[in-house]
């Protein structure tokens, strides 16, 4: 490397070089033309292309590959993954959210019917509404729960065609609980399965206010 009066004219020369549309000469503000001649700069030999084409902002070293965005192929791509997960993982949850909503309602129909029994040991009877009984509504709505002779009855307005009665203990020959589910909705056939515990098809159908219903034992 060639230095002139303690300076690196190669440096000056680099940093100092004008990019333009057609090809420039190496220039030095303040220098003597002799020593320009004199003192050869070396161009550039990595890191750096000294061919560049234009000036201003996005440029870009001639021959380098022009990306800036993805491709339709690539988006279409993106998209297609994305759906075969939604259409995989969306029933999926929802039917994992309805379960747990089932469950919660078969929960809190053996607390009211608990509180049921501690108020027939008090009575002698059972009572027919909530303010004769040492327990509270469910505060979501969507639970709606009813007082039955045979014991508390309810279901979840979002599950549609699915009810759950849970018997009281003191009527002839309970069976703890039962879960309907309209013989016509494979949805809710499989939701009653979940909360019976049970991977079999009920044979037992029973005539309920939605029609024609399996019925499966729930054992507390």
């Amino acid at each position: 490397m060639q230095r002139e009066n303690g300076k690196d004219v190669n440096n000056k020369c680099h940093t100092r070089r004008f990019l333009s549309g057609i090809s420039t000469a190496w220039k030095t503000q303040g220098e003597d033309p002799r020593t320009l001649r004199a003192a050869r700069c070396t161009p550039p030999t990595s890191g750096m292309t000294p061919d560049f084409k234009g000036v201003g902002p996005g440029l870009r070293p001639s021959g380098a590959p022009l990306r800036s965005g993805f491709t339709l192929i690539e988006l279409l791509v993106v998209v297609l993954i994305i759906g075969i997960l939604a259409a995989v993982a969306v029933p999926q949850y929802t039917l994992a959210v309805d379960k747990a909503r089932l469950s919660n309602l078969v929960s809190i129909l053996q607390s009211l019917k608990n509180a049921q029994e501690i108020y027939y040991t008090a009575n002698g009877t059972y009572a027919t509404d909530w303010d004769t009984l040492d327990i509270g509504k469910p505060s979501d709505s969507a639970y709606q729960i009813y007082f039955h002779s045979l014991g508390v009855y309810g279901w979840h307005t979002s599950l549609k065609n699915v009810q759950v009665i849970v018997i009281y203990q003191h009527v002839s020959d309970p069976t703890g609980g039962i879960c309907y589910a309209k013989t016509t909705d494979s949805r809710a056939d499989k939701l009653c399965r979940h909360v019976a515990k049970t991977t079999q098809s009920s044979t037992w159908i029973a005539d309920t206010n939605m029609g024609q219903a399996y019925a499966y034992p729930l054992r507390f």
